[in-house]
């Protein structure tokens, strides 16, 4: 190899590591939280060579206990703040995912009145924001649709935000594509739930495994 060769190998290599953390520092990951915090995994086969995977991170920001640790916008009024953010993988990825869903949220964990003023996004960091964000009649699940655009494949979203004042219990949420999942959702209204130890999620659905875990970052 000539000098010139090794030269330009040596600038290309150079290039390369220089975009690694330029290319990290486009992600805005959630603020780290002394309460509760974890992700979940999802790989679904949707047939026909379309493959759903990447990854859900969560944590619960006790503004009373911990006030500060969550620096966004988060809507509506009470204790605790529940964030999401989906990450796309885009390697083993080519499906659209056009929805996300937490279920199984806690009787009157969401107030009557104005429900929808207690859910949405904050749109400030990096990321595919929903194009609209709302509860079900119940109020027993959180819709977040990405209508335009979708998270496509190496794409994550911006956070997605519930205010509540009931602490945490285990939900499931679902994915457009459809899947299933153990992640924290509001419980009860004034049920003083304990925070719940971290677990080993159920295996639902085609080619699912997650886990809740504590992050150690």
């Amino acid at each position: 190899m000539t000098q010139i060769r090794k030269i330009h190998l040596w600038l290309l290599i150079c290039t390369a590591l220089a975009a690694i953390p330029a290319a990290q520092a486009a992600l805005t990951y959630l603020p780290e939280s002394s309460y509760y915090s974890g992700k979940t995994y999802y790989n679904v086969n949707l047939g026909n060579g379309q493959v759903l995977s990447g990854r859900i991170e969560f944590a619960v920001y006790d503004t009373s206990a911990y006030p500060g640790e969550f620096t966004g916008t988060a809507p509506g009024t009470g204790r605790y703040i529940y964030a999401y953010q989906i990450f796309h993988n885009s390697g083993s990825s080519n499906a659209a995912l056009t929805a996300f869903v937490i279920k199984q949220i806690g009787d009157g964990a969401i107030p009557a009145d104005n429900p929808n003023s207690y859910i949405g996004t904050d749109s400030s960091v990096s990321g595919v924001n929903a194009t609209s964000a709302f509860f079900n009649v119940s109020r027993t699940e959180g819709n977040w649709l990405f209508e335009g655009p979708n998270i496509l494949a190496g794409q994550n979203s911006v956070f997605l935000l519930v205010r509540s004042n009931s602490p945490i219990k285990v939900g499931t949420y679902d994915l457009f594509p459809p899947n299933n999942g153990d992640i924290p959702v509001p419980g009860e209204e004034d049920n003083g739930n304990p925070i719940p130890e971290p677990a080993t999620l159920l295996l639902l659905g085609i080619g699912l495994a997650g886990s809740v875990i504590r992050k150690a970052r």
